[in-house]
């Protein structure tokens, strides 16, 4: 099974996260400090692809390393930063974190964000609504399947060393950008039409 970051991910830590921000920061405005939240995951990302793409310096071990552990495990950490991204922009953009549908808004602007077929083709919000926690996972796991195609440079790209390091680095860092730019907008322009559903739980998800 695919890696789930919302197993890794506490609402309750999410939530003191931006209370903390906005106590350190009482000048900013939302904006300002969605733009403070996805500069810092978008450096977090960054960090992810040239640390998961340095072992290429050393030859044969660390080449085989990228090529199978760190495409992986670089997929893994920055779908982890990016979801907590949306969470906290949510956050800042009025969302509850303790209220019902929470989860499953953050599912639906992660897929949105990222741009995955399955939620442009057949997934709706109509759909997230009723989906039960089987379903979601997979969504979510399609949804980082999509992530891993347009996040992984080139393999021959990535084996380069220092080189494939700084273009990894700089692609994931665009690209976190990217999507939180997406989050916050969606958070501006829509009502919270998730505030009725029961929210995933249990073993899959919390």
């Amino acid at each position: 099974m695919l890696f789930n970051p919302f197993r890794f991910i506490n609402t309750a830590d999410v939530q003191k996260k931006v209370n903390y921000l906005r106590r350190e920061n009482p000048g900013l405005n939302d904006t300002e400090l969605s733009s403070m939240i996805i500069s810092e995951r978008s450096f977090l990302c960054a960090v992810s692809g040239v640390l998961t793409t340095l072992p290429a310096i050393f030859p044969v071990l660390g080449t085989l390393f990228t090529l199978f552990m760190g495409i992986a495990l670089d997929i893994s950490l920055i779908s982890y930063f990016m979801i907590r991204m949306i969470m906290e922009l949510g956050i800042v953009n009025g969302r509850n974190s303790s209220q019902h549908g929470f989860t499953r808004e953050t599912i639906w602007v992660f897929a949105s964000a990222v741009g995955t077929n399955a939620v442009s083709k057949t997934i709706n919000k109509i759909s997230i609504y009723q989906m039960g926690n089987n379903a979601a996972v997979k969504l979510v796991q399609q949804v980082l399947l999509s992530l891993g195609i347009k996040s992984t440079p080139r393999i021959a790209v990535r084996i380069i060393p220092l080189v494939g390091a700084g273009i990894a680095g700089t692609i994931n860092y665009y690209m976190c950008k990217k999507i939180g730019d997406r989050a916050v907008k969606y958070y501006q322009l829509n009502e919270n039409e998730f505030k009725e559903t029961i929210n995933i739980n249990g073993d899959i998800i919390n």
